[in-house]
């Protein structure tokens, strides 16, 4: 995922001021363009984020675990270090993201069939 350009913002002194730039000699020193504020570009992003169909940590666990399912899940030792949680804590966490409202359907059956339909059984 490339980063998104920095916004900026122009600053254009008034010429009619008195407090015009012209008259100031540090003037040459002023930029004309500032970075937005780090916390601005940050509320951007927590936005853009918050817009997404499936929330981030939800759509790491779907995709781990899709790449799992031909090994028969991923070991104890690979989701701790991934997620940092236990594999019972993962596995609820699992099951709460396949059954979010936009997760895909067809994934969401794939995971719960590989993941939970042969462990109730035992």
């Amino acid at each position: 995922m490339s980063e998104p350009h920095t916004k900026t913002r122009d600053f254009r002194p008034d010429p009619t001021s008195s407090r015009s730039l012209a008259n100031n000699p540090a003037a040459d020193e002023h930029p004309t363009a500032h970075p937005l504020p780090r916390r601005q570009q940050l509320r951007d992003k927590v936005r853009a984020e918050r817009h997404s169909r499936v929330p981030r940590e939800a759509d790491q666990l779907i995709r781990f675990a899709q790449n799992w399912i031909p090994y028969g899940g991923p070991p104890p030792d690979e989701i701790m270090v991934q997620f940092g949680m236990t594999t019972a804590r993962y596995l609820e966490a699992l099951r709460q993201a396949i059954y979010l409202p936009d997760c895909d359907p067809s994934i969401a059956r794939r995971i719960h069939t590989a993941y939970f339909a042969r462990r109730s059984t035992r």
